[in-house]
């Protein structure tokens, strides 16, 4: 059929984006669902055909598998797809996204939408989103080929359609969430970034930021959720915040600077 061999040169989606972003990258998910062929002859397809689908994760009964970072993952799509040229050419497709999720380190939970536009076999790039997606930007690798499922011979439409896609998405934050590395980061996420933990000094952070040692769940400066209990986070060094080396603070970080203690005696100072 012209129109699955049409469909079967669709590949990927999105982008990156702001500048205070948070970065995610999700493990491939299943897309599955159903799209409608809207033009005069599905046998012989011609240029302004679209296909309209909508497609949810997994499956239609929403059936989604936690992630090691994620969990609570919820996505969904629809999208339309218009012929733009003859043979075995991918259609161009503009998709409306609908996804949420929690993270499982600190349980924060992200709610939004966003919108995507490209045509296959190259990857869609994420044009823009809303609510806890604002100004989303990146991409969506399809990393299985379109399975067109069953088509109906008679009106063009498919059921049971599905693609396997990669999500890798930025967006917009006012502060961005604190991001776990486990006790004793991997050399490959050293150093850490802003908000990234956990991290024991300043040399496990990338240049211009200091680690924040905190006590329990103490709030970091900068960053949003709690993270994990007596990890550590690097962020910015700011004029006026207190920085808290313990009550016996080691000899690596004598004399102390700034709003730093705890300091016994002037002794104990810088100056």
């Amino acid at each position: 059929l012209a129109l699955v061999s049409i469909l079967s040169a669709a590949a990927s989606i999105p982008s990156m984006a702001l500048s205070s972003q948070v970065c995610v990258t999700l493990d491939p998910i299943k897309m599955q669902g159903d799209a409608k062929f809207v033009g005069s002859d599905p046998a012989n397809i011609a240029i302004g055909d679209e296909i309209i689908g909508t497609y949810y994760g997994v499956t239609q009964e929403k059936s989604y598998p936690n992630q090691s970072r994620f969990n609570s993952i919820d996505i969904n799509y629809t999208s339309v797809c218009i012929v733009t040229a003859l043979g075995r050419v991918a259609p161009t497709c503009n998709y409306d996204f609908q996804m949420s999720y929690c993270r499982t380190s600190s349980g924060e939970c992200v709610n939004g939408s966003f919108s995507a536009y490209g045509k296959g076999p190259s990857k869609i790039k994420v044009t823009g989103g809303i609510d806890d997606l604002f100004a989303a930007t990146g991409q969506i690798e399809t990393t299985t080929a379109f399975n067109p499922g069953a088509v109906d011979p008679v009106t063009g439409d498919l059921s049971g359609s599905n693609v396997d896609m990669r999500f890798e998405l930025c967006y917009g934050v006012s502060e961005p969430f604190l991001t776990d590395f486990g006790a004793d980061p991997a050399a490959s996420e050293l150093p850490l970034g802003l908000c990234e933990g956990e991290c024991d000094n300043d040399k496990d952070c990338r240049e211009g930021l200091i680690c924040f040692q905190r006590r329990g769940l103490t709030p970091v400066p900068g960053c949003s959720g709690v993270g994990l209990g007596e990890y550590d986070y690097c962020i910015p060094p700011a004029p006026g915040l207190l920085i808290d080396f313990g009550a016996d603070p080691p000899a690596s970080k004598l004399p102390l600077g700034l709003c730093e203690g705890e300091c016994d005696t002037d002794n104990d100072c810088e100056g």
